[in-house]
């Protein structure tokens, strides 16, 4: 009598058994089905986005030679977007017997890349120094300023140790060309190379406790200047010994910044 409501109680519950069986292997599945279109169409998405992203801009570094005068050229971000904008120029004169490799990461054009400085910056490299300059430097300022858009009137002068000497010393010849120079650890100049500066904004940097390049002939240029009649002569001493004081003055933004102030 019980036999027949037995046999269809099992055979509902055998049905009910295999549906939830099939049930969570279905939502096992879909979840598994899900997860994927997910994760892929993100991770593509995300690809997509990258491969479709404008590739950052970098200052360009461009190595040359002039006449047997070997350079390092430095291009900003911007130059090549910017097609109607003219840009200053900086130019770096190398210490006596600098070798031309430690050039190619050179304090200035190290500065370009790493502070992303908004100008144009040309290290020439002259290993027997700079105190008696020609007209070698000009002749590749002029070319590097008809190839690129250079800014004639933002034109600036820096340089180290015999660099520094150089800088008074180039700048002295042809004060019209510069609208500002950054001597640095600069040992005896001519005064007259620093009696033609009297209109030329200076900073000029130097250790106290230099033994190479004493403080005190670099002191005798800044007040031969500043007698002669320049009255923007600024004279950062900085309270240590050695002949290194390039490599602050060139990684702090204050120079570039005040660099930039001035134009002719």
């Amino acid at each position: 009598m019980f036999s027949e409501p037995l046999n269809r109680l099992r055979a509902i519950v055998a049905l009910v058994t295999m549906l939830m069986f099939v049930g969570v292997a279905c939502s096992n599945n879909g979840n598994a089905g899900n997860g994927s279109m997910e994760t892929n169409p993100t991770k593509q998405a995300l690809a997509s986005e990258e491969r479709s992203s404008p590739a950052e801009e970098v200052v360009s570094v461009i190595e040359g030679d002039r006449e047997g005068l070997p350079y390092v050229l430095t291009i900003p971000i911007g130059y090549e977007s910017e097609q109607d904008k003219k840009w200053p120029l900086i130019v770096m004169l190398n210490g006596y017997g600098s070798a031309y490799s430690s050039l190619k990461n050179g304090l200035v054009a190290k500065a370009a890349v790493t502070q992303r400085l908004p100008m144009l910056t040309l290290s020439p490299h002259r290993e027997r120094g700079w105190d008696s300059p020609g007209t070698e430097v000009i002749k590749l300022i002029n070319e590097v300023s008809d190839q690129y858009r250079v800014d004639p009137s933002r034109v600036y002068l820096t340089g180290f140790s015999y660099g520094g000497v150089g800088t008074w010393a180039l700048a002295g010849l042809y004060p019209e060309k510069f609208a500002a120079i950054a001597p640095i650890a600069a040992g005896k100049i001519s005064s007259s190379y620093v009696l033609k500066l009297v209109h030329t904004p200076i900073w000029a940097f130097h250790n106290e406790g230099d033994d190479s390049m004493p403080l005190a002939d670099h002191q005798a240029a800044v007040d031969a200047v500043r007698k002669a009649g320049n009255t923007e002569v600024n004279f950062t001493v900085y309270p240590r010994r050695g002949h290194d004081s390039w490599t602050d003055t060139y990684s702090n933004s204050d120079l570039y910044d005040w660099l930039l102030t001035h134009s002719l």
